[in-house]
């Protein structure tokens, strides 16, 4: 369904933004991860008691490096648990 695909989306591309990261391509890499960004939000826009979405998000944010961004979502993520 479309709440799965939106949150599995969003994991692969942080994943290879991750990767995009690792090899020293910090441009692709941010654009890879505003794309997971709004795929995750795409996912808690259909259902925002989605655990999965917000722990992903959590992950993506501090990879990302907002450290302030990732604790408000995993702190959700944690309180919908």
């Amino acid at each position: 369904d479309a709440l799965e695909a939106h949150t599995g989306r969003g994991v692969a591309l942080t994943h290879l933004g991750q990767e995009e990261l690792g090899r020293g391509g910090p441009a692709s890499a941010q654009r890879l991860f505003d794309d997971a960004r709004g795929a995750f939000q795409r996912a808690l826009t259909i259902d925002e008691r989605n655990v999965p979405a917000w722990f992903n998000l959590g992950l993506l944010e501090f990879r990302a490096g907002d450290k302030a961004a990732a604790a408000r979502a995993l702190e959700r993520a944690h309180e919908l648990e």
